[in-house]
């Protein structure tokens, strides 16, 4: 009844486009959808990141619009500067991370998989595993900012630790709620597309 009364909103909007969606996915489209990122379904990802909050703890309460956008812009500079080589992870660690467990292992968490959703975020293991492709990426590669929940993030996947089968019929269920996922998670931005939200 809480989470009904908390994310009604949420879920009818979802209810409403998943009913929109066919009722059945062919298993070429099933497969198409697990090559793009075969880890999602298999694999385990080693991961570091920085995260800030978008709370204050020590007020109680969420950060307002303004001040999540200036958590999301810390870390959108900060991945910009990684990219462009003037600043290394270690350093960025250093600068932006706020959780003090998070700097003494330079960010990094462990190995991900993507049905940890009881303990991480769901949007952070959605963005973090989407689009790996069937090929394991070379060297590392960098994710983000993500918004979250309660936490924005900036994702580093250290290495991809590979399970030796891949075979869709083992994971068929996961890839088609993933598919129907992605399907949603793309009619919802097409949705806010424009949109001014308060």
């Amino acid at each position: 009844e809480g989470a009904l009364a908390a994310h009604r909103f949420t879920i009818e909007a979802r209810a409403r486009l998943l009913a929109e969606q066919q009722p059945e996915y062919s298993t070429a489209e099933l497969r198409t959808h697990m090559l793009t990122s075969v880890p999602e379904f298999f694999h385990e990802l080693a991961v570091s990141w920085i995260r800030l909050p978008l709370f204050d703890s020590g007020e109680t309460r969420a950060l307002t619009q303004d001040e999540r956008r200036g958590q999301y812009q810390a870390l959108a500079e900060a991945a910009e500067a990684l990219n462009g080589g003037e600043l290394d992870w270690e350093t960025a660690v250093e600068r932006y991370a706020v959780v003090p467990d998070d700097k003494p292992k330079h960010g990094y968490i462990g190995l991900l998989k993507r049905t940890m959703v009881g303990r991480y975020e769901e949007p952070l293991l959605r963005h973090t595993f989407a689009d790996l492709g069937y090929k394991m990426p070379e060297g590392h590669v960098l994710r983000g900012p993500i918004m979250g929940d309660n936490w924005v993030y900036l994702v580093r996947i250290e290495t991809v630790r590979v399970r030796p089968i891949v075979d869709l019929n083992l994971v068929r269920d996961r890839v088609e709620r993933s598919l129907r996922e992605k399907l949603l998670q793309e009619k919802l931005q097409e949705l806010r597309t424009g949109v001014q939200r308060e």
